[in-house]
């Protein structure tokens, strides 16, 4: 009697196990159409706007840089490299440089040493 109902039971299982039906396979989603990019509208120019003022190029810097612009119309360029250290320039409501100073510093990259 208990080989019957072993077997029944396994049977019971086997039967349950195949008679799930399989998941059908999801359709491809069709891919959206690319909307086309809106124009710029043009920009109006009003009555009393001053000009955009460009300054003379400058050689790019290198190394990390950043500009801070004062409320009094000055601007500030710092410019940090690993072979000169750190350079401030300074520049008028011009847009004219005035001054540069190099500050040094030394790296802590130079002063590390892998160690085994």
């Amino acid at each position: 009697m208990k080989k019957v109902i072993l077997s029944a039971l396994a049977l019971l299982i086997v039967v349950a196990a195949f008679a799930q039906k399989p998941k059908p396979e999801p359709k491809p989603k069709p891919e959206p159409k690319a909307k086309p990019e809106p124009k710029p509208k043009p920009v109006k120019v009003k009555k009393g706007d001053e000009p955009i003022q460009y300054s003379k190029p400058f050689a790019e810097p290198e190394g990390w840089t950043k500009l801070l612009q004062m409320q009094s119309g000055i601007t500030l360029m710092f410019e940090v490299t690993e072979r000169d250290g750190m350079k401030l320039s300074v520049y008028n409501e011009k847009h004219v440089s005035t001054g540069a100073k190099p500050i040094a510093f030394k790296t802590v990259i130079k002063k590390m040493q892998y160690v085994d």
